[in-house]
């Protein structure tokens, strides 16, 4: 399942395919996650990889961003043979990637953010531009067979009980349009003879063997949860209402033996009410301190009381404890295998986009 994500997620995509974290839901859609560490200090470090879009800002940006003289919206950012990019596409750019933090980020320092994050946003967009660019003009496009396939690849490793749409928090369409700019890149790195092939037994045993301290499993938790957003804009009274409206349901579940995937199935704010509210298994440092405090002191089974966060009040049920542990070669053979993937896709997505760029006239007009 997660070679699957890795794989959609990797797709050159305008398709904001962020996939599924640890814990099940995606960023955008489990409000309870703590926020990204150190986002405001590195730029890069909650954003997905994809190809086209280098890790490290190139060499033809190399100057801050003055927040004194940030360019308007209607004004040029860059010029890839002589179309421009405009600041309002990298801005939506921005706006698309970090939607799912933008509750994380206080008001006052968002625009700061964004001029900060303008430089790496906009070779992001310059990437992109070069790379649609080449694949117009080798006229390269994906068949729906060819899309069919992939989609029935991925379903067959997908567990009966859930569905792809679920697992990404997708629509079909837009899993489809990923995918076919995920098999369009590919026969673009096909032509310049960059296609990553799967690592072999070797390379993972030994990315294993140098890096054993990575695979030290922390204390893990699965725990469902019901979640009643409170919204800030709420006065006292709606806020009374929702957590009378909670209290009321853990009554159900302690007092009446309700189900609880059923309530969180009826009653939950949280899209991981499509799996009864259950989202997975997750460490200490990914839930905000609350939820995390109330899940990992809750014994199995029981229902613990109301919990209060910024996002409104969350009735927690924890399904399942793991003790610290060092996960063992066959478990994590998968994703190390992943990880060596993509580490070969930015080595090849860098080589051609410095073939590409060879040949394109890229002019910036950043301050």
């Amino acid at each position: 399942m997660t070679k699957i994500m890795e794989k959609i997620r990797g797709a050159w995509s305008l398709v904001a395919l962020t996939g599924v974290l640890a814990v099940g839901c995606a960023p955008s859609e489990s409000p309870m996650e703590a926020p990204p560490p150190a986002l405001p200090d590195e730029p890069e470090a909650a954003m997905p990889a994809e190809p086209g879009v280098p890790q490290h800002t190139h060499d033809a940006v190399t100057t801050p961003v003055a927040t004194a003289n940030i360019p308007g919206d209607d004004e040029k950012a860059a010029e890839v043979n002589g179309v421009p990019i405009m600041v309002a596409e990298v801005r939506a750019m921005f706006d698309e990637r970090f939607a799912p933090y933008r509750r994380q980020i206080p008001p006052e320092q968002l625009e700061s953010f964004w001029q900060a994050q303008m430089p790496a946003m906009l070779e992001m967009a310059v990437g992109q531009r070069l790379i649609k660019n080449e694949i117009a003009q080798h006229e390269l496009s994906a068949s729906e067979a060819e899309i069919d396939a992939k989609m029935a690849e991925f379903k067959q490793q997908i567990p009966p009980e859930q569905t792809i749409e679920q697992l990404t928090g997708q629509t079909t369409e837009e899993i489809r349009h990923a995918i076919s700019d995920m098999l369009t890149y590919e026969k673009l790195l096909d032509i310049y003879e960059l296609t990553v092939s799967e690592p072999s037994e070797e390379d993972i045993q030994a990315y294993y063997d140098e890096n054993v301290n990575e695979f030290q499993m922390p204390e893990m938790v699965q725990a469902r949860h019901i979640l009643l957003t409170v919204e800030d804009a709420e006065d006292d009274a709606a806020r009374a209402a929702k957590l009378v409206a909670i209290q009321a349901l853990r009554t159900q579940l302690t007092e009446e033996g309700a189900d609880f995937a059923e309530l969180a199935a009826a009653h939950s704010d949280c899209p991981s009410r499509q799996r009864g509210g259950d989202l997975g298994k997750f460490g200490r440092g990914q839930m905000v301190p609350s939820f995390e405090e109330a899940a990992f002191s809750q014994e199995p089974g029981a229902i613990g009381d109301v919990v209060e966060t910024d996002f409104g009040y969350h009735l927690i049920q924890v399904i399942e404890t793991e003790e610290a542990r060092q996960a063992p070669m066959d478990e994590v053979r998968e994703h190390i295998s992943g990880r060596l993937q993509e580490k070969a896709h930015r080595e090849r997505q860098d080589q051609l986009l410095r073939q590409l760029r060879a040949n394109a006239d890229v002019i910036y007009h950043l301050p």
